[in-house]
């Protein structure tokens, strides 16, 4: 499964109003040091200078995206992580949806209902892709989501669909029990699941999207997707088969085809991508993640961070670290610059023209 824990939130570089700072926003898009250890996080803007800072590298060019590193902390020492705890169990709603034989059992936390009517218009919604360890709601919560009422800026829906064990999301075979597909090592040296894609697959969690939008007061062009490991691969197929569908993405963990790398980048040339990986990751490869974001351009980035964490739990490879370093630790962060993407995309045209009518 996956969990753990890290740094600090985003950054920022400059004193006007630029473009990163629109993007990014002010708080979060700041140089930070610490007078202890040398190091540096943050978005370091569309175009960054060629040169090292701190032992970070700035990826060079003009048109690539940024790079933060969090800094090596000692054993068990956490970052400023939200508060452990979850909210009232009625926040969430669990129910099964079946599409052209695929079947999600799926569950959805809505915000508050005196806070959708004090909006008064419909809200951002996240769709959470969850690793092979299939649990939906502690991949993206390892430490609880009372904390989401208190940080988020906006109301939020949260959709957490659970894959059905015969899926590695958007491809075929029941990984565990080795049926539908096989385990190959690469050159690298990882070991993969291979087997046919699932385009039935994605069309479910797109027709999942539409029931959401038509049954709920989510706002179609503001839908955020985010997915760690298993569920990361999930996150950067599913976007690059419907870019429309996503306002930013954020993978966690997670490892996509190399060869597949350009057609993805080509499909999300214009995304907000917000990733995360681990140096030494023996689960997903961290430099082909890295290439991989490096592909997407300026409005792409990634945070770095090295060794396991400490959890309740125990001590916890640099893999199974990384929920906890994405949601937890830099969760309000994360949540922020989600809310601050454009709006983009949408469903239909008969799911628009509803939307558009202003029903409820």
């Amino acid at each position: 499964w996956f969990s753990s824990a890290a740094v600090a939130d985003m950054a920022t570089a400059m004193s006007n109003r630029s473009e990163e700072q629109q993007l990014w926003g002010d708080s979060d898009v700041s140089l930070r040091r610490d007078s202890r250890a040398k190091w540096w996080s943050g978005a370091v803007g569309r175009r960054p200078p060629d040169e090292e800072v701190d032992g970070a590298v700035r990826w060079s060019g003009s048109n690539t995206g940024w790079e933060s590193i969090e800094p090596e902390r000692p054993p068990g020492e956490r970052g400023a992580a939200p508060t452990c705890a979850w909210s009232h169990w009625s926040r969430w709603r669990e129910f099964e949806f079946v599409h052209a034989g695929v079947r999600l059992r799926c569950h959805l936390r809505s915000p508050a209902r005196q806070d959708l009517k004090a909006r008064g218009c419909r809200v951002p919604m996240l769709l959470f892709l969850h690793s092979a360890s299939y649990a939906p709601k502690d991949d993206l919560f390892p430490e609880g989501d009372a904390w989401l009422d208190e940080r988020s800026p906006e109301p939020l829906f949260v959709l957490c669909p659970e894959c059905p064990e015969d899926y590695y999301w958007l491809i075929r075979g029941n990984s565990w029990e080795e049926q539908g597909g096989e385990w190959v090592i690469d050159k690298a040296g990882y070991c993969l699941w291979d087997a046919p894609p699932a385009d039935e697959m994605a069309n479910a969690l797109v027709a999942l999207l539409r029931k959401m939008v038509l049954e709920e007061a989510v706002d179609p062009r503001r839908v955020f997707l985010s997915g760690c490991s298993m569920g990361g691969h999930g996150c950067w197929d599913l976007a690059a088969r419907e870019p429309h569908l996503f306002c930013a993405l954020a993978p966690v963990a997670a490892h996509f085809e190399p060869h597949r790398a350009a057609w993805a980048a080509d499909r999300l040339r214009d995304m907000p991508v917000w990733a995360f990986h681990g140096v030494g990751d023996f689960c997903c490869n961290y430099d082909e993640a890295r290439a991989l974001v490096q592909l997407m351009g300026p409005q792409a980035g990634l945070t770095t961070y090295h060794e396991g964490r400490t959890s309740d739990f125990g001590d916890m490879s640099v893999h199974n670290s990384a929920s906890l370093v994405a949601y937890v630790d830099h969760g309000p962060a994360l949540i922020r610059w989600f809310f601050r993407q454009p709006p983009r995309g949408g469903m239909d045209s008969r799911v628009e023209d509803r939307w558009h009518r202003g029903w409820s």
